[in-house]
């Protein structure tokens, strides 16, 4: 979060432009459909905020995040509205909060950086903390997406430029691959497929998986 040189800085840049135009407006239209004025939500891997601060200042709404640096900044971005929001620094696969908690519990981008196993485990904790008849939504950036590609192209060009070194974000080693094999993974973690979706609410970049608990 705080060691970046110029070129992941500049990157930085244009993925938070995309986030705060793109893919937080498709959320909002997504979560729109389930949220009500009493509804908890729960953002289980947040990052520094910037989506959570284009969701509608009313929802009572609570992020966490590993990081440190980035609840950080989840707390300094709260702090320029006046929302009913909480941040926490906390572990995606062991949850600080009671069982059937949350009426929404969401993450984007996060599915994509852990093996089977740890998917599991973090679908059955998030499974947990989700009410009876609430919903988890994952939006999970699919192997053939175009987002993927450019990325994978613009690391080939720094490999060519002798920049190889740079990681523009952690690896994606489980891409979503189908909908059969999300829907196994949904069954085997306690969880009924509401919704599985992919198209242009947010330029193709990821499928929207929207499950509840068994």
């Amino acid at each position: 979060w705080h060691q970046q040189d110029s070129t992941t800085r500049v990157y930085g840049k244009i993925a938070s432009f995309y986030r705060r135009k793109i893919i937080a407006p498709s959320l909002r239209r997504t979560l729109s459909k389930f949220v009500t004025s009493q509804s908890s939500l729960l953002h289980a891997g947040a990052g520094g905020g910037e989506i959570d601060i284009n969701l509608p200042a009313t929802w009572n709404l609570h992020s966490i995040d590993i990081s440190f640096e980035a609840t950080q900044l989840q707390r300094a971005v709260f702090k320029t509205q006046n929302r009913r929001s909480s941040s926490l620094q906390a572990d995606l696969f062991s949850l600080p909060f009671p069982s059937q908690y949350f009426d929404v519990v969401f993450n984007l981008g996060v599915m994509e950086h852990f093996t089977n196993s740890e998917i599991h485990e973090a679908l059955v904790e998030m499974r947990r903390v989700t009410k009876r008849g609430g919903y988890l939504v994952l939006y999970w950036p699919p192997i053939w997406g175009p987002s993927v590609l450019v990325l994978h192209s613009i690391a080939r060009v720094m490999h060519v430029l002798g920049r190889s070194h740079i990681q523009l974000h952690p690896k994606e080693i489980n891409l979503f691959r189908s909908k059969r094999d999300c829907r196994e993974i949904l069954l085997k973690a306690g969880l009924q497929e509401v919704q599985i979706k992919y198209g242009p609410g947010d330029f193709f970049t990821h499928v929207i998986v929207i499950a509840r608990p068994m």
